[in-house]
């Protein structure tokens, strides 16, 4: 009977995905003593957390008995931690604030700082600064010894096409190759790390104008990321046909065939630097009987998107259509910008943005090959393997 036969199939394809997360914290501030520029005030806190994720991916999945990715993660942890926080008004004009956490997991521990400067000499400018320490412990999906993801990618061939070049007996298909990319959790994964500094102004030159100008950098360490579908391809677990190629000696060389299907496992990566700057600017209108308007401009342009696989392996995606591995190929724009504007008069109002998204070299990072091309081999879209830039209204 194919009806019940189904019914049976479906059944047996639903799994169960449980998450449990079992919490207690406190937390007290006050004001504790007067200063110069004000009152300095005070906060702790701590917490205990345990957090168990068991997500099995659907039934039949693990073999390819149904058309489905196989999708599974699998961990828990516990995790307390203790911090505390001061801000002090030093005088009128300066104030400095400063906070720690300590965080202790099962297999490791981390203590990160903040501190704050903002300097006001007058009632329109003012001078900041910060500096901070980040920690993100691996994730269940990351880090689980049964954790996976499938799906679907496009990875050059390293053993079929090196160099970006058909190796004798290859094809521009292995170039370009639609492999099944399977993302592996590793239980011998280290937290990230980061260290972020920010240096900048606010300044309201005129009753209703406000602007703020900040330069930043961020550099995360021991990052969680799956290796690159293409190295992965160059490990002993990727699967291939047996269309393997032909040496010199006229005998198939193993290990060669097409590649099919790509095992990058997660890994601690050496870092990612990411330097940039930020422009707000806002000017708010009271138009009396007709309302209320206000414009606004935000900007952001990336001066460089470095990641480094390691010593020697390093990545510049600032510009380009990459990160593909973590943003799906959204790409990296070295400009993004927003225009606001918006009218209110009683209970009406209207409001549109503008989104601007800069030009991209369609290159998977800095220096790459063309990452499409037309069937006569030249680069596509266009000679300049250039994304254009575009606008988008709401």
């Amino acid at each position: 009977n194919k009806a019940s036969l189904y019914q049976a199939m479906v059944r047996d394809a639903v799994s169960t995905s449980t998450t449990k997360l079992d919490t207690i914290d406190v937390k007290a501030s006050r004001e504790i003593m007067e200063l110069p520029g004000g009152m300095l005030g005070l906060a702790v806190g701590a917490e205990h957390r345990r957090e168990k994720v068991d997500n099995p991916s659907l039934s039949g999945t693990q073999l390819g008995e149904i058309n489905a990715s196989y999708v599974a993660a699998k961990g828990d942890t516990s995790v307390s931690a203790v911090f505390v926080e001061v801000a002090a008004p030093i005088i009128k004009t300066v104030e400095v604030s400063a906070a720690a956490r300590y965080d202790k997991y099962d297999a490791f521990s981390s203590t990160t700082p903040k501190l704050g400067v903002k300097w006001t000499p007058t009632n329109t400018f003012a001078l900041r600064g910060t500096y901070s320490e980040g920690f993100r412990a691996p994730g269940p999906a990351e880090s689980g010894a049964e954790s996976q993801s499938t799906g679907t990618a496009t990875a050059r061939d390293p053993i079929r096409c090196p160099g970006g070049t058909p190796a004798p007996g290859a094809s521009s298909n292995d170039c370009a190759a639609s492999v099944a990319a399977v993302k592996i959790g590793d239980p011998n994964l280290k937290p990230e790390t980061s260290k972020g500094y920010t240096v900048g102004m606010v300044w309201d030159p005129l009753p209703g104008l406000s602007t703020s100008l900040d330069t930043w950098k961020i550099k995360r360490e021991n990052e969680i990321n799956p290796m690159p579908y293409n190295e992965a391809a160059a490990l002993p677990t990727a699967v291939r046909s047996d269309n393997n190629l032909i040496g010199a000696n006229g005998q198939p060389i193993p290990n060669t065939g097409s590649l099919l299907i790509s095992k990058a496992p997660y890994r601690n990566s050496s870092f990612t630097e990411v330097e940039g700057v930020d422009l707000d600017v806002r000017y708010r209108m009271n138009l009396s009987e007709y309302g209320r308007a206000s414009v606004g401009m935000t900007w952001t342009h990336i001066m460089s998107w470095m990641r480094a696989e390691s010593a020697t392996t390093k990545y510049e995606y600032a510009g380009t259509h990459g990160n593909c591995d973590t943003s799906n190929c959204a790409g990296t724009p070295k400009n993004k910008a927003s225009l606001s504007a918006s009218w209110d008069l009683g209970s009406f109002g209207v409001s549109t943005n503008v989104n601007y998204r800069d030009s991209m070299k369609n290159v998977q990072f800095e220096g790459d090959l063309c990452a499409s091309s037309f069937a006569n081999g030249s680069p596509a879209p266009n000679a300049e393997c250039k994304l254009a830039s575009f606008t988008t209204v709401d």
